[in-house]
This record gives C-alpha cells, sequence and structure tokens, in this order.
C-alpha cells in the first residue's frame, strides 16, 4: 500500500491533492495539519493529526508532499522530514510539458499548464505554478517558487529559497541569488544577489 501525505491544510494544499488525485502513484492520501483537532476536514479530506505525526507512519510506506507555500517553512519541514529518512513525492499535472533532458528533484509540484524545456535542471521542493515557462539550460535550486505566468528565458539560473512572484519575466542568462525575491510583473534585465528584493519594469533593487 502506497501512502501520500500532504503536510498543511491551507490552500496550496488543494491544489497538491487535485493533481494527486488525477495519478494512479498511491492508495490512499490523508492531510495533517497543526490546527488539529480543531480543523477536522479540509478540500473533502478528513485532517489526520498534526504536522509532526507523519513521524508515526511507516517511511517505506510513506510518501510526503508539503501543502504550503510560506518558502521558510518548506524548507524547514522538508529538511527535517528528510533528516528522518522520508522521502518526498513529486506531483506533476498531466497538462504539463516536460521535456525528455530536464531532471526534477523530489517533492516539486508542477501545476497544469508548465514548460520545462531541454537540459534544464528542477531541484528539489519546488514549486512550477500554473503556466509558468521555463526556458532551456536553466537551473532552479532546491525551495524555490516560480509562481503563475513567469517566463524565464534560457540559460537562467535560480538560486535556493526565492520567489519568483506572478508574471514576471526573466531575460536569458541572469542569475537570482538565494533567499530573494522578484516582484509580480517585473521584467529582469540584470543579474540579482542573495537576500534582495526587486521588482519594476525594468526590475531594480528595493532592498533596504
Amino acid at each position: 500500500m502506497s501512502l501520500l501525505i500532504i503536510l498543511g491544510a491551507g490552500g496550496h494544499a488543494g491544489v497538491v491533492l487535485e493533481i494527486a488525485q488525477q495519478t494512479s502513484d498511491f492508495d490512499n492520501v490523508i492531510i495533517l495539519d497543526d490546527a488539529y483537532p480543531e480543523l477536522k476536514y479540509s478540500h473533502g479530506l478528513p485532517v489526520a493529526g498534526r504536522v509532526d505525526d507523519y513521524l508515526n507512519y511507516d517511511s517505506t510506506k510513506t510518501k510526503l508532499h508539503l501543502g504550503i507555500g510560506n518558502l521558510d517553512l518548506r524548507a524547514a519541514w522538508y529538511q527535517k522530514a528528510t533528516h528522518h529518512g522520508y522521502c518526498f513525492a513529486t506531483l506533476i499535472h498531466p497538462a504539463a510539458v516536460l521535456s525528455s533532458s530536464s531532471t526534477l528533484g523530489e517533492g516539486c509540484t508542477i501545476m497544469p499548464n508548465v514548460v520545462v524545456n531541454a537540459n534544464t535542471q528542477i531541484g528539489n521542493n519546488v514549486i512550477l505554478n500554473t503556466s509558468c515557462v521555463i526556458e532551456h539550460d536553466c537551473k532552479i535550486s532546491d525551495h524555490v517558487h516560480i509562481s503563475p505566468s513567469v517566463a524565464i528565458a534560457g540559460g537562467v539560473t535560480v538560486a535556493e529559497q526565492t520567489w519568483i512572484g506572478i508574471n514576471a519575466t526573466i531575460i536569458e542568462c541572469k542569475t537570482i541569488g538565494a533567499n530573494s525575491v522578484l516582484g509580480a510583473g517585473s521584467v529582469l534585465l540584470s543579474n540579482m544577489g542573495n537576500n534582495e528584493i526587486w521588482y519594476g519594469a525594468p526590475a531594480t533593487n528595493k532592498t533596504k
């Protein structure tokens, strides 16, 4: 028997659940959330316990997936679970288009109409949100969120735990550092460093 446990019961969990239900990879899906026991149901499923209760399940028969969007929490929960020997499922919507030469890490959420082109590397615990396009030879590191309708040209590198806002555009061969944010609708023409906030068209550094 194969069990999928979704950690967190918010809005992102509902999206994750619907993708999981379109696959035949799991015999059962449950949700864990720290609002339990007050929260008894989420997205049509019973909430089966608090988040850390996954530790009560057999890691050889269980896969996890994160149902939260907060990047700091996503990284922390992922690292704790893998330290305890748990593996994460990558969930791919059937309407996504992934090049056969691209690579995906574990624990990724690939939403409808995503395109990942040739020789692109996607790390662990990455969200590729609805209709984003990742062109050829890109490298997207661990714990990154690429928001809906983002367009990333070829040869771009995005370092770990960075958030690319909805409908942003990144021109070819640019580098974005770790723990950074590119705001919604931005057009990035320059490299970004670590721990920076940029937005605008063209995007400029607004870090304070």
